[in-house]
């Protein structure tokens, strides 16, 4: 099956498409429009899904790849970059946390100020 057939088949977006063609994993099949994609292509191009709605860069997705196509060092490295990368999302999270304690603060002072201005309004 061609690259076009199986992105039309497997609904694989062109901009997944395009970031895999750019690693430079195709070794032989490159300048070729429509090149035949094999069962490894198709698994890179569905992990490739997977780190991105995991909410991978495409540097981050690359270097993932690469160590995941290294068989050797491939579960060491490839644990370092998801824990690395979840790590990061939990700081963001914590951050996010945090900006939303301080939000509900401003909220609750805000609804205090209007409960009183009603109390003060009853006559």
């Amino acid at each position: 099956m061609t690259i076009t057939e199986a992105c039309k088949r497997y609904n694989i977006p062109h901009k997944i498409r395009q970031e895999y063609e750019s690693l430079g994993l195709l070794d032989s099949k490159t300048g070729a429009p429509d090149w035949e994609c094999g069962d490894q292509d198709m698994e890179a191009l569905n992990l490739l899904i997977l780190l991105h709605e995991s909410g991978f860069g495409p540097k981050e997705a690359k270097a993932y790849l690469a160590a995941s196509l290294q068989r050797k060092a491939a579960v060491a490295d490839c644990l370092k970059i998801l824990n690395r990368k979840r790590k990061q999302m939990l700081e963001e999270i914590h951050q996010r946390e945090t900006q939303l304690d301080r939000l509900d603060y401003l909220r609750y002072e805000l609804q205090k100020q209007a409960a009183k201005q009603k109390g003060e309004q009853k006559p």
